[in-house]
């Protein structure tokens, strides 16, 4: 018999889910001892878990005070803008294929794509400066993928047009997720996240979706020209 907290006892004890927990073991945040049945959390990396979180924490809040004024104007205009920065590529993205369509295009091809894409790094730029994953009517950053790899569960922050991913942005190794909340008409939704970096992009896990939905958005744009 292992002596150890339950797997059960340590979801309780940290206010997750039991898979979360077996994904913060997953992912060496926790440790382990016992088998099968007997599979106990250790309780001495539950109690270090639990302080670098209150860690944690603290530091958020205090790099909250202690952010230069400038700075958290930015912020807040940067999380701002990036809803609206997306909505407006969109909807020029839309009228320079339907003018296209109509052989009376609004600018050169050439012309639209350099400045399309420049918005969309613009887009992108903002996402990445910014620390907080969330969107506006599914326009902003959301996080995909629960892929479970040997360092945990991965999942990568996409650039999003109405929850499409467009453009990857960083792969986290995902600790602790929480319920997604949303404002009181439902369309600004923020989830809550205990996130590591994983100091790379999970390429495995981006590739796939980038090329499908790039190869989607090819092929609506060949059939609004086309058909």
């Amino acid at each position: 018999m292992s002596y150890g907290v339950p797997l059960k006892e340590a979801a309780e004890r940290l206010s997750i889910s039991v898979e979360q927990v077996r994904d913060l073991i997953a992912a060496g945040a926790l440790k382990t001892t016992g088998e099968g049945d007997d599979l106990c959390v250790t309780p001495d990396s539950l109690l270090m878990y639990m302080m670098s979180r209150i860690s944690s924490d603290l530091k958020t809040i205090n790099a909250r005070h202690t952010q230069p004024r400038i700075s958290r104007i930015w912020d807040v205009v940067a999380d701002t803008l990036l809803p609206v920065l997306i909505a407006l590529w969109f909807m020029a993205a839309c009228a320079e294929v339907f003018s296209l369509r109509g052989n009376k295009p609004i600018v050169s091809v050439p012309v639209a794509i350099a400045v399309l894409g420049a918005v969309l790094l613009v887009a992108w730029l903002l996402a990445w400066r910014s620390d907080e994953i969330s969107s506006v009517n599914g326009m902003g950053t959301e996080l995909y993928g629960r892929r479970m790899t040997p360092e945990g569960r991965v999942g990568t922050q996409w650039l999003t047009l109405v929850s499409v991913p467009l453009l990857p942005i960083r792969s986290y190794v995902i600790l602790e997720e929480n319920e997604e909340k949303s404002n009181w008409v439902g369309s600004i939704r923020t989830k809550k996240y205990r996130l590591r970096p994983l100091g790379r992009m999970y390429w495995p896990q981006v590739v796939p979706t980038l090329a499908a939905v790039w190869a989607g958005i090819a092929g609506l744009i060949a059939f609004a020209l086309y058909v």
